[in-house]
């Protein structure tokens, strides 16, 4: 591909350009082109796709709600960024949120009003730096649609809009609400989002619910309904360690089969708070026997006030350990919590690293729930019983040595007989 540079000028002088090979060859055939140009800030509008391959279009029943997201890609500068919409079918509104300069996506939701006529139209999707000093900056929407798909989904032919699909359609059977949460979800934690479904008299099939989009650091599942005749449901939310704390607008969108097709409808705009843990748990590793006992010890501490107290509770254990299910009490205050663990002969020896405590903190009257981990519990073998020693056989008594026997005399030769004699006499005298 051909390559580029970004130069900045430090001041008002003549500059070069200079292209050459890399081997520094040369000759007729080596032609090369040089464009110079100032850098243009550009800002591009985008309907991300929902299902793959299909562009997106909106949709909205009369007296309803329908929500898609809007994308933005900046080139060459940065900044809050306002989204609006113009040519809107009439009695068709939005509301969204300014997009941030460290964000490329937002929501917005649009409302049909019960007056609207059912009618469609080509809207403008416009984009517009908040900086006045980027005023010279508009973008539009810039969507490509696939006509015709080749081998592996290539795009063969197709069509580039600058406008989106926008039409009021009949009234739907059913609408959906938020139920606001009162509490923040926290890092490390997990909450159940409330969906209240209104039906009209005679509607009765299930109604898939879903997150228009999960906020950073935030997981949620794809696959709940609000069952045939029943009104509300909860959407399971999980936050990881890296949340991104702060205020979320979010929407839920629902969808239900209505005679030979689906509609569907989105909910109010509601917001999510994410905090940060209010507690962090250090644990201490435990050990034990089979048919034993063993103690975990966890050491708490506080990092976001909160009243009264909180509970906490161990999960986590391998098959066949147990420990008290009663939840153990904190407050503000550091504490070290210690875990009784029975540990069956049943149970499998290993090391087990799957323990975790949940905590659950109560605020305006809903539970900020945490699962943090993780622990650690050690299951042995018991040693082997102790085998007494033999006792030592008694040592029979030794068998006293016989004296040695007197080696016999030697025998005096010719020339010492003389002079033993002469010894003997001289002793007698």
């Amino acid at each position: 591909p051909d390559s580029y540079l970004k130069f900045t000028a430090p001041a008002d002088e003549e500059y070069f350009v200079e292209v050459y090979d890399h081997l520094r060859s040369g000759g007729p055939n080596f032609v090369y082109r040089i464009e110079i140009a100032p850098i243009k800030r550009s800002l591009a509008m985008v309907l991300p796709e929902r299902v793959r391959y299909f562009s997106q279009t909106l949709s909205v029943p009369k007296a309803n709600r329908m929500a898609l997201m809007v994308n933005a890609t900046r080139a060459n500068w940065g900044g809050d960024l306002n989204v609006s919409f113009e040519g809107l079918p009439e009695g068709m509104s939005f509301q969204t949120v300014t997009m941030p300069s460290n964000r490329t996506t937002v929501p917005v939701l649009f409302t049909a009003s019960p007056e609207a006529a059912v009618a469609g139209s080509l809207a403008q999707v416009i984009g517009r730096p908040v900086d006045e000093k980027y005023s010279d900056i508009v973008g539009r929407l810039s969507q490509r649609t696939m006509l015709v798909r080749g081998q592996n989904n290539r795009d063969v032919w197709g069509h580039d809009a600058d406008r989106m699909a926008a039409a009021v359609t009949d009234e739907s059977p059913f609408s959906i609400e938020i139920v606001q949460p009162k509490s923040p979800i926290a890092r490390l934690g997990s909450k159940q989002l409330k969906v209240v479904a209104k039906r009209k008299e005679g509607f009765t099939p299930a109604i898939a619910i879903r997150m228009l989009y999960n906020p950073p650091g935030i997981g949620s599942s794809g696959s709940i309904s609000i069952p045939a005749d029943k009104n509300e449901a909860e959407i399971p939310l999980t936050a990881n360690g890296s949340a991104t704390i702060g205020d979320w607008p979010i929407v839920v969108t629902g969808s239900a089969q209505v005679g030979n097709g689906r509609v569907e409808v989105a909910s109010q705009m509601a917001e999510l708070a994410i905090s940060d843990s209010f507690v962090t748990l250090a644990f201490e590793k435990s050990a034990g026997e089979l048919g034993g006992q063993a103690q975990l010890a966890v050491n708490v501490e506080n990092k976001i006030e909160f009243d009264g107290q909180a509970e906490v509770t161990l999960l986590g254990l391998p098959a066949n350990t147990s420990t008290n299910p009663e939840p153990m009490k904190i407050t503000n205050e550091p504490a070290s919590l210690v875990f009784p663990i029975t540990i069956k002969p049943e149970a499998r020896p290993g090391v087990y690293k799957s323990l975790v405590c949940r905590v659950v903190v109560t605020q305006d009257g809903e539970p900020v729930t945490h699962t943090i981990g993780t622990g650690e519990l050690r299951v042995d073998k018991p040693l082997p019983p102790k085998v007494d020693a033999p006792k030592a056989a008694s040592k029979p008594k030794p068998t006293p040595t016989p004296a040695a026997a007197k080696p016999a005399a030697k025998p005096l030769s010719r020339l010492e007989l003389p002079r033993l004699e002469k010894m003997k006499q001289a002793e007698q005298e």
